[in-house]
């Protein structure tokens, strides 16, 4: 079988978008693979520094920002932008749980300019303060009292 041809493939994808649908080609589903697995690494392993999202994905693709935002959007249904605040709220909520850092710290940690400015994001995305979050789900168990509780 061979190949489309590219003219073939733009109508192809111009068809299913009609539809609304679009075509994930293998490099595609590659890209978004390495753009999500970077930010991961970014938020939960980088201890705090911060990095303008652009040239992370410009290190981590090498493509221009606007084409891989625009291209996870359509693949994920939400913006690269979107998709790195979830993930440094859930490194939020995370250290929350380990109740071992202030919010100001974690606030750094998560790579927040302050802990004003992620505390309005985390209670605009999950409707509540850090604190009342705190509350909520208790401190994790530290791991030399498991099975003691």
């Amino acid at each position: 079988m061979k190949a489309l041809e590219e003219a073939a493939l733009d109508a192809l994808r111009g068809d299913l978008r009609s539809l609304g649908f679009d075509l994930v080609l293998k490099r595609d589903a590659r890209l978004i693979t390495k753009l999500k697995s970077t930010i991961i690494e970014q938020v939960h392993h980088s201890a705090g520094k911060r990095v303008e999202l652009p040239k992370l994905v410009q290190n981590a693709v090498h493509s221009e920002f606007s084409s891989m935002s625009k291209l996870f959007s359509e693949v994920e249904g939400v913006t690269l932008e979107h998709y790195f605040l979830l993930q440094r709220l859930e490194r939020v909520k995370e250290l929350i749980r380990y109740g071992e850092m202030t919010l100001s710290e974690i606030a750094f940690a998560a790579g927040f300019s302050s802990a004003a400015h992620m505390s309005a994001q985390f209670k605009q995305f999950t409707g509540m303060t850090p604190t009342a979050f705190k509350r909520m789900h208790g401190l994790r168990s530290s791991l030399d009292r498991v099975g003691k509780e």
